[in-house]
């Protein structure tokens, strides 16, 4: 806060208070969000379709929220990747054609 005072006394700092900046900080934290969410919407539906998960979309939208407000969106993302691997190299999809041994 004080730094902001400095510039703004030099002439050399923003005009505006920061206090004004907050509409288009969050404007521009819940549009990544929400990127963010539609992302995992489709990840989530393709796999379900798929046959390779069966967790409820109940579950997976509290799991969401969850992990939003313990570990922070970008941690879900990465968490929500790394699932997405795991699921890919561990499962299969229900019509793939196998080898017979």
């Amino acid at each position: 806060m004080v730094l902001c005072q400095y510039l703004r006394f030099t002439g050399t700092g923003p005009v505006a208070s920061p206090l004004q900046d907050i509409p288009g900080a969050l404007g521009g934290i819940l549009g990544s969000e929400l990127g963010g969410f539609i992302w995992m919407v489709l990840l989530f539906k393709d796999r379900k379709k798929a046959r390779m998960m069966k967790t409820s979309w109940c579950i997976l939208l509290a799991g969401h929220v969850a992990s939003v407000i313990v570990i922070g969106p970008g941690v879900k993302l990465l968490a929500a990747w790394l699932w997405r691997e795991e699921t890919l190299a561990t499962t299969r999809h229900w019509a793939a054609v196998t080898k017979a041994e």
